[in-house]
């Protein structure tokens, strides 16, 4: 297994959004991005021996900068709809971003699918990838409670694409 890392984009604040890359001896490999720890590539390899790309994604920072359907991201921290764009916990209401009107789809514009990760590399006897992770504060998007997170995206020998 070997895994590669190189600068993907700029964000709008300066900050460098790496990609990582893993292949396997079979010909598998995959491409994620620190910015919304998003797979941006699976590659396989056809019964002919032909490989293809396999995902929906962009070779490319920009469009994911410029909004985009979502495509490879981690979504967070809630997916799916959240109707009148708030919610009610123990007696106080959270308001949140109605990006859906009247509903806050995927947490909002800047969900976890629009922020910037910080990525590490791995490897070990399974799989190789990448381990995501960051802390969403309370407050962000309007949810309560500080979270922190993490995902991994891996691939094995076995030709497996596992997120964990």
């Amino acid at each position: 297994m070997t895994i590669t890392e190189n600068i993907f984009g700029i964000a709008s604040d300066g900050s460098e959004i790496r990609r990582f890359s893993v292949a396997n001896s079979n010909g598998y490999t995959l491409a994620c991005a620190e910015y919304g720890a998003t797979l941006i590539s699976f590659r396989a390899p056809d019964r002919a021996g032909d490989v293809a790309e396999i995902t929906l994604g962009y070779d490319e920072l920009a469009p994911y900068l410029a909004g985009h359907p979502f495509f490879g991201s981690t979504i967070g921290r809630v997916a799916n709809r959240i109707g009148g764009a708030s919610f009610d916990l123990h007696g106080t209401t959270w308001k949140l971003e109605a990006n859906e009107p009247p509903n806050t789809l995927h947490s909002g514009t800047r969900g976890f699918h629009a922020v910037v990760w910080s990525g590490q590399p791995f490897q070990n006897a399974i799989s190789a990838g990448v381990l995501f992770s960051r802390r969403s504060p309370h407050g962000e998007q309007g949810f309560p409670g500080t979270l922190d997170v993490a995902v991994s995206i891996s691939l094995t020998e076995e030709n497996e694409l596992i997120f964990e």
